[in-house]
């Protein structure tokens, strides 16, 4: 009779460890999702920073192409788009 009780405190006992293992894997998903989020924020700014880098070179770019026209006076500016240009054969 006695191989009953056995039985029964090992039942027992596993059933505890099950409950004990599902409560870490609950406190571990958690964790991971936790882990995502950070690692979302991280990326996320990363890219963010990256991607003003890219438009800080563009507009440096785009400004030396349109710097000879700043730095042409207004005057000659005025000049150049009043005249009149004919196209003869």
């Amino acid at each position: 009779m006695w191989l009953g009780s056995v039985f029964h405190g090992y039942a027992q006992s596993l059933d505890m460890y099950v409950r004990f293992c599902w409560a870490e894997l609950g406190k571990m998903g958690s964790l991971m999702i936790g882990l995502l989020v950070a690692e979302f924020v991280a990326v996320a700014l990363v890219v963010m920073g990256w991607v003003l880098d890219l438009i800080r070179h563009v507009s440096g770019q785009r400004m030396a192409c349109f710097g000879l026209l700043l730095a042409l006076p207004s005057a000659m500016l005025r000049t150049m788009a009043t005249a009149s240009c004919q196209v003869g054969f």
